[in-house]
């Protein structure tokens, strides 16, 4: 139990140090693209009035490549077959963190969309009151949590390779293909929503302190934040997708915390709490 309580310390520890470095950098990169504003200027703007078009588009593909999917390999299934089937899989706090950063995106999803809509117009009262409740803190304070939390989890191994080189199974592949915790379509999901989520939250920040519509660099900010929101929007339609449809079982994981041993082992066979002892 205690050399478990020091490894949870020293991967908060390493999490923490590598997201403050990728927001160092995304925040450092981004910055540097407001000296180039005046030349992007007519991209910048042509993104702010079509990034919609673009998410509706990419929302459309991934709804027609689900329906497809399903069509061809069905549902997956990591329920428990029984009591003594059930296997804790997600802790109380990751659960608890997990919904409150679902709560909060959604929150500034439809805040944010109704903003956006509104442009540059005059502000209505509408607009005003989404705009009191488009705050980033929260999901900037449980996107940091989560990442910490499953930063360990989301690292590459090498058996991630034979995962990726039969597309998790989708092309063919009889038997069990290697996979952790996470397998490695899930560490790539978690990977593109931190990187956007870290954009957006660095432009938000941004965006709310430090720059007005009328300074030098707010349209290349606009732009990057709508930009990282599509990206994070869609590869979170990916994740709607297998995690309420595709997989039965792993909506209620994240509700009471427990998947079905058999499932866990078909699907995620290398994971260490398959083969943590009790003791441990």
């Amino acid at each position: 139990m205690r050399r478990r309580r020091f490894a949870l310390v020293g991967q908060v520890l390493a999490g923490a140090l590598v997201l403050a470095a990728m927001v160092w950098l995304v925040r450092a990169g981004l910055l540097a693209l407001v000296a180039f504003e005046e030349r992007l200027a007519e991209p910048w703007f042509w993104l702010y009035q079509h990034v919609g078009y673009v998410i509706g588009l990419a929302l459309l593909a991934i709804a027609l490549l689900a329906a497809l999917h399903l069509r061809v390999h069905g549902r997956h299934d990591q329920r428990p077959q029984g009591p003594h089937d059930a296997i804790r899989w997600w802790t109380l706090g990751e659960r608890i963190v997990h919904w409150l950063f679902v709560l909060s995106f959604l929150v500034l999803l439809v805040s944010g969309l109704q903003l956006y809509l509104a442009g540059f117009g005059l502000p209505t009262p509408l607009t005003r009151f989404m705009r009191r409740w488009h705050v980033g803190e929260p999901f900037m304070v449980g996107g940091a949590l989560l990442f910490v939390l499953w930063f360990r989890d989301a690292l590459p191994r090498r058996y991630d390779l034979r995962w990726l080189a039969h597309f998790g199974g989708y092309l063919g592949h009889a038997g069990l293909l290697p996979a952790g915790r996470f397998n490695a379509g899930q560490k790539l999901w978690f990977w593109l929503e931190a990187l956007g989520g870290i954009a957006m939250a660095v432009t938000g920040w941004e965006l709310q302190h430090h720059f007005t519509r009328f300074d030098d660099g707010f349209l290349t900010l606009l732009a990057a934040h709508l930009g990282a929101a599509a990206v994070f929007v869609v590869v979170l339609g990916i994740h709607f997708y297998l995690a309420v449809i595709a997989v039965r079982g792993a909506l209620g994981g994240m509700v009471h915390g427990s998947i079905g041993r058999q499932g866990a082992l078909r699907y995620h066979p290398e994971a260490d709490i398959l083969h943590r002892s009790p003791a441990e």
